[in-house]
């Protein structure tokens, strides 16, 4: 589909499901309609940074937190 207008996050998630790879790999998404807190504090000490995995590419914009 070109040039649709995301009126709503149905759409977006029929989109995002409707991708497949060459080798047949098949997208789930599901929305989550709860609200995260942002901009939390905490204290350096309190970070374990060796939990934390940057993405080699563009570290500064990806990373995730292992468990």
């Amino acid at each position: 589909m070109k040039g649709v207008v995301f009126t709503n996050y149905t759409i977006v998630k029929e989109l995002i499901e409707k991708t497949t790879t060459c080798t047949g790999l098949k997208v789930i998404a599901r929305i989550v309609d709860k609200q995260y807190h942002t901009s939390i504090k905490m204290d350096k000490d309190q970070i374990d940074f060796k939990r934390i995995q940057f993405n080699t590419i563009v570290p500064k914009l990806s990373y995730y937190i292992a468990a």
